[in-house]
């Protein structure tokens, strides 16, 4: 008869600690985790080419003005 209740003990601690073990494992993949992300930033080569193009043409006017300057 005693063995049956030690049995039936470490049965019912079993049953205990497993449930515990469910609930922490359950809890884990609820909680508040860390993520790492990672963020691209994709620009239009239209732009690019359209200041270069204001940009060479300033430069453009500026180096004929002063050409024009000089010859005269």
């Amino acid at each position: 008869m005693q063995k049956s209740k030690v049995s039936g003990y470490i049965i019912n601690m079993l049953c205990k600690l497993s449930k515990t073990f469910v609930l922490l494992i359950s809890l884990s993949f609820l909680s508040c985790t860390s993520v790492k992300t990672e963020h691209h930033i994709t620009l239009d080569h239209n732009i690019t080419i359209k200041i270069e193009k204001e940009v060479n043409d300033f430069l453009n006017d500026l180096y004929d003005d002063e050409d024009s300057e000089t010859n005269e």
